[in-house]
């Protein structure tokens, strides 16, 4: 009970009242989706204002604070809070400098019309709900973005938000955003895709060793182990992101690309898949594949699969047999 009407408020509530009208940075509301420590959707929940939802039993896992990565159950979608504490500030800040908060949001992440036109109606909707092509897409501002976009922000008057308190509408941007690039534009692996998934499906575009080890060491942000990809394939714009990440089109039109694609031997590929549960590669012998729920040509995952944590919807295990 938090006014004088002993108001009931639910940890949502609260995330929807400090992100609106306090000076809170990253907020994590704990065991408000207790049918899932793990959803198979790989989804999220795009519509809370907490910046990460857990199980509160899951808490105290070293790799939600530190960049640990150790066979040990830490989801790929997690952040490393002290890292996201910095990078919030840093949007933050930038968002404040001159007449950034009037750019576009999609000029600003290096969104062209090529990859924007792989956004699901849902990512497109979540940014533009009125607008019908790209370039509609494309003029949506931070500003507007607060000022305007009421299912986005849930505020009723989001203009005097950014009129009366640019500090306060500035991060509510930076943090629905980077939700928003997160879950909606790099969780698909079509627009964007990150080193681990790349690699599962490109990998000639392995650099030196076929070790377990090295394909961890990738996995882990080791850039320099990805090949042949031109510099501006990678996402530059990496305080709204989680992980490197690359423009999927740009990869995928590339020629230096498809000459290394025609002359590989997949036989001489490992067997090795991406384990969405603990974040590390692992023999496809020991993973359990399911079906994400993105509803596109990557919805093939894996898992590590371990004892004790609740996975759900369990019907998206059948969907990947």
């Amino acid at each position: 009970h938090v006014d004088e009407n002993n108001t009931r408020y639910t940890g949502e509530g609260v995330a929807r009242l400090a992100r609106t009208f306090s000076e809170c940075g990253i907020i994590v509301v704990l065991n408000q989706y207790l049918e899932a420590q793990f959803d198979l959707g790989l989804r999220g929940h795009l519509e809370s204002f907490a910046d990460l939802n857990i199980d509160a039993d899951l808490i105290a896992k070293p790799g939600l604070w530190t960049q640990v990565v150790d066979g040990h159950f830490r989801p790929w979608h997690w952040p490393v809070l002290a890292d996201a504490v910095g990078s919030f500030k840093r949007r933050v800040n930038w968002l404040l400098e001159g007449q950034n908060f009037q750019s576009s949001v999609t000029q600003t992440l290096g969104m062209t019309s090529d990859n924007a036109g792989k956004l699901s109606d849902t990512a497109f909707g979540f940014l533009a709900p009125g607008a019908t092509s790209f370039e509609g897409l494309e003029k949506v501002s931070f500003a507007e973005f607060v000022g305007s976009n009421s299912a986005a922000v849930d505020t009723r008057d989001g203009n005097s938000l950014v009129q009366l308190d640019r500090a306060a509408a500035a991060r509510l941007a930076s943090s629905r955003i980077r939700k928003w690039v997160d879950r909606e534009v790099l969780g698909p692996q079509d627009v964007l895709v990150d080193i681990p998934h790349l690699l599962q499906r490109a990998p000639y575009l392995m650099a030196g060793p076929t070790e377990l080890d090295s394909w961890n060491d990738a996995a882990g942000g080791n850039k320099e182990l990805v090949s042949h990809v031109p510099q501006v394939a990678w996402f530059a714009a990496t305080d709204w992101i989680v992980r490197p990440a690359l423009w999927w089109s740009v990869v995928e039109a590339d020629e230096g690309v498809s000459k290394v694609r025609a002359t590989f031997d997949y036989s001489m590929a490992p067997d090795f898949v991406f384990a969405e549960d603990c974040s590390t590669f692992i023999p496809i012998a020991a993973a359990k594949e399911f079906r994400a729920g993105f509803h596109n040509q990557y919805d093939r995952r894996y898992l590590k699969l371990f004892k004790g944590i609740r996975y759900s919807p369990q019907r998206r295990f059948a969907f990947g047999s």
